[in-house]
C-alpha cells in the first residue's frame, strides 16, 4: 500500500498495517525466543536478536539516500517487500 499510495489516507492506512505487522513480527520473535532457550542463555539470544538494530543505524542512512537520489520512493518500499521475507526465512 504504501508503495502505490497516492494521498496521504492510504498513507497513514499502510502504516498502520505496518506497525500492526511490525509489532506482531517482535512478539512472534520473543515468544519463539522465550520457548527455544534456557533462562540461562536468554538475555544472551535477545542481544543477539537486537544486533541487525546496529546495522541498520549505519547502513539505512546510506540506503535512503541512494534511494532518494537514484530512485523513488516507490522503488524503496517495493524492496523491502523483496528483501524482508528473504531475510525473514533466514531466522
Amino acid at each position: 500500500m504504501m508503495a502505490l499510495c497516492r494521498n496521504v489516507e492510504t498513507y497513514a492506512a499502510a502504516q498502520v498495517f505496518w506497525t500492526v505487522g511490525s509489532g506482531g513480527i517482535g512478539y512472534i520473535h520473543t515468544v519463539l525466543i522465550s520457548d527455544f532457550t534456557s533462562l540461562r542463555n536468554r538475555m544472551i539470544i535477545f542481544a543477539l536478536n537486537s544486533t541487525a538494530y546496529i546495522g541498520n543505524a549505519f547502513a539505512g542512512p546510506i540506503v535512503a539516500e541512494l534511494f532518494y537520489e537514484h530512485s523513488t520512493f516507490r522503488w524503496a518500499f517495493g524492496s523491502f517487500a523483496i528483501i524482508f521475507p528473504f531475510f525473514g526465512a533466514l531466522i
